[in-house]
């Protein structure tokens, strides 16, 4: 299980990096957006975003997860190149269809969402790039299944960089605003692939897999309607925002929950890059169950001290991104939507059981339930609290989420999950969020130091509740030994990533 775990840490350390050089370059973003675009554009541009993860999910077909199971299938060990292009292949029809329907209603689709045809051409390009973002859905999943962190990360990087100076181009010399933003991203995917061409095409044998690509899509298509739902959780607020509110509101939450998503980008995907095919790859070894119980114990733990720190010092971050006071109090809504991101986290990795005993049926049922819970929550909240209350309906929504998919996943293939420390993760998280919020309105210097104060205390309220074991503790006690010395970092950093695995 070290070894698993080792790995696990090595791959999530190298994609954490390169999703950092994400993060860095959206926060270079946001000044410029905050500064070129007013609260309502900013609204604009977060209703497509959504709109976008909407397209990618009904006409993503869930292929890449089928492609996961598929891959590591013994039976099919040969056919991998022809299940690459199969899949490959398949999807560039489907946004081909995708694409020339979008064109064709651009302008009612237009009107539907800003009451104006004007946007008709933003409305095209946005199903261009949610083209090109399912197309590489299947290479993603290809360096992750292969552990090629190191060559995801620099693809990822190259990407965003030319995204980030065509956008700057667009926006702040040209003046396209929101058209400028979806010009640039549709370049940077174009070169993202021009990158890959040599890797993609080493991995593919030119033979189109008619029987393989019926089972896989057996498996794939009712995850497909959970895919359609599970987005519409994370979309409804902004949607319900713009129809029950103002695009002002949906510009001010969409900045919160950016900020907040920093947790989701940097930690949990991280971790979800790194570990889900090592899941798989493991599914048959008899220790499973018991690296499958620490990943969530010590997955659990990673996000909540990020959501906390996210969450104390969202306000200061925004009002350093955001020069326009406008856009201040989206800080508000940075908890909610951290712990729901939490939550989300423990929900994809309990969500491991129902994976693996092919209840993708079951796993549709419960994203169905959820999503008719979310809307009804934010119907309920929206009108009287509105950013709150959209925030806060997506909190529980996510929790309950994770709580449905924990217990019908432990029915059908039960994992000894660590469920007090999760208890105790998830209940001093909180309310040490809780105790933070009450200074938010103290002077700078008293709020910043309280909330460093609640900070430190979490991991230490933690060890005198005995949350950690011994050999736990003894194993970071040589952590820090290793590495308190910053001379040595660099043979640490060649150990580790040149040991095996």
């Amino acid at each position: 299980m070290l070894d698993f775990l080792r790995s696990a840490a090595k791959n999530s350390l190298v994609y954490g990096i390169g999703n950092l050089s994400t993060k860095v370059i959206g926060f270079i973003l946001l000044p410029l957006y905050t500064s070129h675009l007013t609260v309502r554009e900013y609204g604009i541009l977060g209703l497509l975003e959504v709109s976008s993860q909407v397209l990618v999910s009904v006409f993503g077909l869930s292929l890449s997860y089928a492609f996961f199971r598929w891959y590591w299938d013994k039976e099919f060990l040969e056919m991998r190149r022809s299940i690459m292009f199969t899949c490959m292949t398949f999807l560039f029809f489907v946004c081909l269809i995708m694409v020339g329907a979008v064109i064709f209603f651009c302008r009612p689709i237009s009107i539907l969402l800003f009451d104006s045809d004007q946007y008709a051409l933003l409305i095209i390009l946005l199903s261009i790039s949610a083209a090109l973002q399912i197309m590489t859905s299947i290479p993603s999943s290809l360096m992750q299944l292969q552990q090629k962190s190191f060559l995801f990360s620099i693809a990822n990087f190259i990407q965003l960089s030319i995204s980030l100076i065509a956008t700057i181009i667009f926006v702040a010399t040209l003046n396209l605003n929101v058209l400028g933003i979806y010009i640039a991203q549709t370049i940077g995917a174009v070169v993202y692939f021009i990158f890959l061409a040599n890797y993609i095409l080493e991995n593919m044998s030119f033979t189109f897999n008619f029987p393989v690509l019926r089972g896989m899509l057996a498996v794939s298509f009712p995850l497909v309607a959970s895919s359609i739902f599970g987005v519409l959780i994370n979309v409804t607020d902004r949607y319900m925002l713009r129809y029950l509110g103002h695009l002002a509101d949906v510009g001010i939450y969409s900045l919160g929950f950016k900020i907040a998503n920093t947790v989701y980008v940097f930690i949990v995907m991280s971790i979800n890059l790194a570990i889900a095919p090592m899941l798989y790859k493991i599914m048959d070894d008899p220790n499973n169950k018991r690296v499958y119980s620490k990943v969530m114990t010590y997955a659990a733990l990673g996000v909540m001290i990020c959501v906390i720190g996210i969450s104390f010092f969202g306000r200061e971050l925004i009002k350093v991104l955001a020069q326009n006071p406008d856009y201040w109090n989206s800080y508000k809504v940075i908890p909610f939507v951290a712990i729901g991101i939490y939550f989300g986290m423990l929900r994809d990795i309990s969500a491991i059981g129902l994976n693996l005993t092919k209840r993708t049926s079951i796993i549709s049922l419960i994203v169905i339930t959820i999503s008719i819970v979310n809307i009804t929550a934010n119907a309920l909240l929206i009108p009287l609290f509105q950013t709150i209350g959209a925030s806060f309906a997506s909190m529980i929504s996510q929790f309950l989420f994770f709580l449905l998919m924990y217990l019908f996943a432990q029915r059908y293939y039960f994992i000894p999950y660590e469920y007090m420390k999760l208890i105790l993760i998830s209940m001093i998280g909180m309310i040490t969020i809780f105790m933070g919020s009450l200074v938010q309105d103290a002077q700078i210097s008293v709020r910043i130091l309280t909330k460093l104060c609640l900070f430190a205390s979490f991991p230490l309220i933690l060890y005198m509740l005995k949350f950690f074991e011994p050999i736990e503790i003894d194993r970071l006690h040589g952590v820090l030994l290793k590495w308190r010395n910053p001379i040595h970092w660099k043979d640490n950093l060649g150990e580790l990533f040149n040991k095996p695995g």
